[in-house]
């Protein structure tokens, strides 16, 4: 499977990412982004395992296993990206609001293409680059003009601080990094499948997240907030949205394409997120954020068009 299943899935995965953050932002003004953030890892965990355990059962539809070597990158993903990043990703998520929060981490593809080219050497051609401004450009533009109007019914919640913003950027530097970290593992074994992978990613964040509460006793009052209907539903929506399906579309992603590639096109969440916004919460879509999202159309474009190959590797979820 070449690259462009790679831009598919990043897209997929930006669109699934821009459904996680308004349900999260709700339930977390009710019990906290930490306490959000802990139940959505360990479900997600849970889940994932699950799912990887009936893959495994199923006559000729076992996933090829990460080595011990692919499990070490893997996890050093999962806790860059996922319990380091995603901590400071709530909080900014509760204080700035939803679309804020994501507008931040457009910054996160920049570092990661940085990275991928100063320690795994992965190069891009003029074609791609130039997707990555068009993009990255077009998102700019999009948070730049799509601003809520005074005679909005209703008002986004959340409002710029620079608590909020400070974490929304430590979230975009330990993402990209965890872009890397995960690609790192694909690179080293090609044939890795997409299912384990996102399992051990996510299984290590939640290790990590969920350690200190389980010695203190924390965990099991947090887990206790799953019984309000309000946070049960919303913590359920957002973590199937995000980190189960997103997760897997994110990590294919990085089997097939580069990090800055896959990291660029799931920053789009901002533009697909204003459409959200604006049914939620009762706001306005401009006509000028619809050119942003047909501009970065055509970035994503550029992004997938690649030479004619006379060789393409075969499609399977699970790799195998």
């Amino acid at each position: 499977m070449d690259s462009t299943a790679g831009v598919i899935l990043s897209l997929c995965a930006a669109a699934l990412w821009s459904v996680s953050p308004m349900a999260f932002a709700s339930a977390g003004r009710r019990i906290g982004a930490f306490r959000v953030n802990l139940l959505r890892i360990g479900l997600s965990s849970l889940a994932l395992f699950v799912l990887l355990g009936i893959a495994w059962l199923l006559p000729g539809a076992r996933p090829v296993l990460p080595r011990t070597q692919e499990v070490y990158w893997l996890a050093l993903s999962g806790i860059a990206g996922m319990a380091i990043g995603d901590a400071f990703y709530y909080d900014a998520l509760i204080r700035l609001g939803p679309r804020r929060a994501l507008q931040i981490l457009t910054l996160s593809p920049v570092g990661a293409a940085l990275l991928a080219w100063a320690w795994l050497g992965e190069t891009m051609r003029p074609t791609e680059l130039a997707g990555i401004g068009v993009v990255l450009a077009a998102v700019a533009y999009a948070i730049y003009v799509e601003r809520v109007a005074e005679g909005d019914v209703r008002r986004e919640p959340g409002h710029v601080s620079a608590a909020g913003v400070f974490n929304g950027l430590l979230a975009a530097l330990f993402a990209g990094a965890g872009a890397v970290l995960g690609r790192q593992a694909f690179t080293l074994q090609p044939d890795l499948g997409t299912l384990p992978a996102t399992a051990v990613r996510v299984g290590a964040a939640g290790a990590v997240l969920w350690l200190a509460p389980l010695i203190t006793g924390v965990g099991w009052r947090t887990a206790a907030a799953l019984g309000d209907p309000h946070i049960r539903k919303r913590v359920i929506l957002g973590t199937i949205a995000g980190p189960i399906a997103g997760m897997l579309c994110y990590v294919a992603a990085l089997k097939y394409a580069k990090a800055g590639t896959v990291s660029t096109l799931s920053a789009m969440s901002p533009i697909m997120i204003i459409p959200l916004v604006a049914w939620r919460y009762k706001t306005r879509v401009r006509k000028r954020a619809i050119l942003a999202a047909l501009v970065a159309i055509v970035g994503v474009g550029l992004l997938s068009w690649e030479p004619a190959r006379t060789e393409r590797e075969p499609f399977t979820w699970c790799g195998v």
